[in-house]
């Protein structure tokens, strides 16, 4: 199976609660972490939430194939194994245009610096690295994404 490493930005579906968004979270995260891991520490899945906690940019090595908006159905269902209150059809739908791929395909700086961009276009939005996240760390462990700088 071929990975692709780099970034994505996952923002919260209004319909889950902040539970069930956790629940998602964690679930895709445990899926992500058993993904082939990179032996380098700075390769392995990390995180970082908006202040609200409604969005959340994960660095990680990704199947490119779950990351493939043509084919929406993947992430959904691991979400929907996890958060067990909502169905793969609801996650599909609730998911829909709420998954952002920094640079699709492109080498991991590509897709750090566009996650760089992204972040520097909307810093109100974002905890500065050495900010705790907000409401995310009641449910979550932090592991910070840094895209690279």
């Amino acid at each position: 199976m071929t990975q692709w490493h780099g970034y994505i930005l996952i923002e919260q579906p209004k319909a889950l609660t902040e539970k069930q968004w956790a629940d998602v979270l964690a679930g895709l995260f445990g899926y992500w972490n058993t993904t082939p891991k990179a032996e380098a520490q700075w390769l392995r899945l990390a995180t970082r939430y908006s202040l609200k906690g409604d969005k959340c940019i994960v660095e990680s090595n990704f199947d490119p194939r779950d990351l493939d908006t043509a084919d929406v159905a993947r992430l959904p269902k691991y979400a929907a194994d996890t958060a067990k209150t909502v169905t793969a059809a609801q996650m599909t739908d609730l998911f829909r245009g709420k998954v952002t791929v920094f640079a699709a395909g492109m080498d991991r700086e590509k897709s750090a610096q566009a996650c760089r961009d992204y972040l520097a276009a909307n810093s109100a939005e974002w905890a500065t690295p050495m900010e705790e996240p907000t409401v995310m760390t009641r449910y979550l462990p932090r592991q910070h994404a840094d895209c690279g700088d």
